[in-house]
C-alpha cells in the first residue's frame, strides 16, 4: 500500500483536532505521513498579513509533496463552515488534480452555514468536497444530511478518541470505590472557557447544588475568552470552592479526572467533545447536553444523563442524586469505562481509521 498524507494542525494549535492526531500517531503505521497546515498557535494568531503568507506557503509546500507518486491518499479534517470550506477545499482540489484519493473528516458544523448553502459556497461543496472518495462525520444526523445534499461516496460514522497513554493502567473498581467513600464531591468541567460551552449555566447549576450540599466543589479546567468573566462572576457572587485549573495536559489533566466525582458539560454546539469521552474513560458519570454527535455514543440513563436544554433545577438535582446513589453511580461508572475502552481508546480508533483508508484505496 502507498503512503497516506494527513493534514494536521501545528502542535501548539490547541483543540480537539490537535489532540486527536497527536494521540493517534503512535498507533498508526509508518506509511501515514503528516502535513502541517492552518494557524500554528491557535487560538493565538499572527497578523493577517503573516497568516496570509503562511497560508500561501502551505499550498506551495503541499503541491511539492503531493507531486510524489508514492502519496496515494490525502485526508483532511475540517469544520463545516465558511473559512474551513475555502481553505481545505483548495487542498482537496490540488490533491485531485494530481490524481490522489481523498477523505474528508468533518468535525463540527456551523448550522447557519450548512443549512443556508448557496452560490460559490455550494459550488465548492458540490464540485470539490463531494468529489472526495469518502466522508467521515461524528453525527448520524449529519451523515443523513450529506446524503440529502447529494453526496454519493462512502460515508462513515466515527468518534473522537482518548489517548490510551492517558488512561491506561486504571483499576476502575478501586477508583469507583474511592470516589464513593470520599467525603469531598467534585464536579469537573474541562474544555474551552467560552459562553457557548455553557460555563455560566454550569456556575448557576453549581450554586444550586452548593446551597444544600456543602461537600461539593467545582473545578473548571481550560482557557478561553471567558476565563476572567467567569472568575469575576465567582467573586461577585461569593461562590465558594470553585477552582480554575487553567489549560491542563498530561499528568495534571489525568489527576483532575481521577479526583473528580462527576463530569458536567453543558455546551450548545459541538462536533464530538473529547472531554466527554475522556471523562467516560476515567469511569466518571456524565451529565451533558445533546449537542453534535454526543447522542451517537451517549445514552440517557446508561452513561449518565443527556439533556435537551439547560434546566438548572433538573441538572442540579441529578448531580446530587447520581453522586449519592452508590448503585447508580457504580453502574454509570463501570459502563462508561468499559464502553470507552472498547470504542474510544486511540488504538481502537486507529484500527478503524486504517480500515477506512484501506477500503478507499482498494475501491
Amino acid at each position: 500500500m502507498g503512503n497516506i498524507l494527513i493534514l494536521v494542525p501545528g502542535e501548539n494549535a490547541r483543540g480537539g483536532i490537535t489532540n486527536y492526531y497527536y494521540s493517534i500517531r503512535s498507533d498508526l503505521p509508518e506509511n501515514v505521513n503528516y502535513f502541517y497546515r492552518g494557524s500554528r498557535n491557535w487560538p493565538k494568531r499572527a497578523s493577517k498579513i503573516s497568516e496570509l503568507f503562511r497560508l500561501i506557503s502551505d499550498y506551495f509546500k503541499f503541491i511539492g509533496i503531493v507531486m510524489r507518486r508514492d502519496i496515494e491518499l490525502v485526508q483532511t479534517t475540517t469544520a463545516f463552515h465558511s473559512n474551513s470550506i475555502f481553505r481545505d477545499g483548495l487542498f482537496l482540489f490540488i490533491s485531485k488534480l494530481f490524481g490522489k484519493k481523498t477523505v474528508v473528516f468533518f468535525r463540527g458544523w456551523d448550522n447557519n452555514f450548512v443549512y443556508n448553502l448557496s452560490g460559490l459556497k455550494k459550488y465548492i461543496l458540490k464540485r470539490i468536497f463531494f468529489k472526495s472518495d469518502a466522508i467521515i462525520d461524528l453525527s448520524e444526523h449529519n451523515i443523513g444530511y450529506l446524503k440529502k445534499l447529494g453526496y454519493k461516496g462512502q460515508l462513515y460514522l466515527e468518534t473522537t478518541l482518548v489517548d490510551k497513554a492517558l488512561v491506561g493502567g486504571i483499576d476502575i473498581n478501586y477508583l469507583v470505590n474511592q470516589r464513593i467513600r470520599s467525603t469531598k464531591k467534585s464536579i469537573l468541567f474541562l474544555s474551552r472557557i467560552e459562553k457557548a460551552k455553557g460555563v455560566y449555566e454550569l456556575l448557576d447549576v453549581y450554586t444550586k447544588v452548593k446551597k444544600s450540599n456543602p461537600q461539593f466543589h467545582l473545578t473548571i479546567a481550560g482557557d478561553g475568552s471567558e476565563v476572567e468573566g467567569l472568575k469575576e462572576e465567582v467573586r461577585k457572587n461569593n461562590i465558594k470552592d470553585v477552582e480554575f485549573a487553567g489549560f491542563v495536559s498530561g499528568e495534571v489533566k489525568k489527576k483532575l479526572f481521577l479526583d473528580a466525582s462527576i463530569f458536567v458539560f453543558l455546551s450548545e454546539v459541538e462536533g464530538m467533545p473529547n472531554a466527554v469521552l475522556e471523562a467516560m474513560s476515567f469511569g466518571l458519570p456524565v451529565i451533558t447536553t445533546n449537542a453534535g454527535g454526543i447522542a451517537s455514543v451517549f445514552k440517557d440513563g446508561k452513561n449518565g444523563r443527556i439533556v435537551e436544554s439547560v434546566n438548572r433545577d433538573f441538572i442540579s438535582e441529578n448531580i446530587v442524586s447520581i453522586v449519592n446513589d452508590k448503585r447508580i453511580y457504580t453502574d454509570y461508572s463501570i459502563t462508561n469505562y468499559n464502553e470507552a475502552k472498547d470504542t474510544f481508546w486511540s488504538n481502537v480508533v486507529a484500527e478503524r481509521m486504517m480500515r477506512i483508508f484501506n477500503t478507499v484505496l482498494n475501491s
